[in-house]
Formats: structure tokens, C-alpha cells, sequence
């Protein structure tokens, strides 16, 4: 992860993060990494109960048979 913060002239305080790394060769570790992406974006907008349990939905995909599962998740 990558961290900008830039002050302006009128001393506003900027911040941008970025995630800058390179897929890990070891699947376990690339699931580990893109799930705890997943539950950075997700948790503020969800909460921590509701992010997990689509995340865990989301890996379990191939057993969902109607996309309303999910989306009595995200409601």
C-alpha cells in the first residue's frame, strides 16, 4: 500500500492511498490479501458482520443459485 498526502498552499491536508503490490505467486496468500482488500472497502459501507458473511457468500459463489442471497446481504 502506497500513502500520498499532499498540503496546499491554504493548508488543506490531502490524503490518497493506493495498493501498489504485486500478486502473490501463493494462491492462499493472494485469497488472504484480496479478502482483507474486500473488507477495507466493504466493512465501512456494510459493517464488520454483514462485510464477512458477503465475503464468505462471495466465496461460496458456486453455490448460490439466485442473486437475491447476495443482495439481502448488501440491504
Amino acid at each position: 500500500m502506497t500513502e500520498v498526502l499532499i498540503e496546499t498552499l491554504d493548508g488543506r491536508k490531502l490524503m490518497g492511498c493506493h495498493d501498489t503490490g504485486v500478486p502473490a505467486k501463493n494462491l492462499e496468500e493472494q485469497g488472504r490479501r484480496l479478502r482483507q482488500k474486500f473488507m477495507a472497502l466493504a466493512e465501512p459501507v456494510l459493517g464488520g458482520s454483514r462485510a464477512s458473511e458477503l465475503a464468505s457468500a462471495i466465496n461460496d459463489i458456486e453455490n448460490i443459485h439466485d442473486v437475491r442471497q447476495l443482495m439481502t446481504i448488501v440491504r
